[in-house]
């Protein structure tokens, strides 16, 4: 995340990737809020983020929030309002999800995005594109 800080007015800049909204709701108090006393304008960039997660953030932090890419629910691969895959082909990348990542196939929240950047694929994209382990290596796996 690259973070401007502007002394007048008092602005924050942070532009980052991708949020699903958690992180950047369960943080909002501990970085922002109480370090910077006084209440600055803080304005988070996001290259993408789902609807849900930019609702979240306007709900429970002051940030104020600019997307580039916003997700729907039919950009979530399990979703029903999803039509790019039959459900058949969806069961089947669920089958290969639970290979990649057993504990975790539809990742964090359920997002079953489709997302990868040039630098790095989110952990919030679906396992079998960024899982690495004994026995899978994804299409982009993450160095974490």
């Amino acid at each position: 995340m690259l973070v401007k800080y502007q002394q007048e007015p008092r602005t924050i800049k942070a532009v980052t990737d991708f949020r699903t909204g958690k992180q950047v709701s369960d943080s909002w108090r501990e970085i922002f809020h109480e370090l910077l006393a006084g209440g600055p304008r803080i304005i988070l960039v996001l290259v993408a983020a789902t609807t849900t997660a930019i609702q979240r953030i306007r709900e429970e932090t002051d940030m104020e929030v600019r997307c580039c890419n916003r997700l729907q629910s039919s950009d979530n691969i399990f979703a029903a309002e999803c039509d790019h895959f039959t459900d058949e082909e969806k069961s089947a990348i669920l089958r290969y999800c639970r290979n990649a990542n057993n504990a975790n196939p539809r990742v964090f929240g359920d997002c079953g995005l489709l997302l990868v950047f040039v630098h790095r694929c989110p952990n919030n994209t679906i396992p079998i594109l960024h899982a690495n382990h004994e026995d899978w290596v994804g299409l982009f796996p993450r160095d974490d």
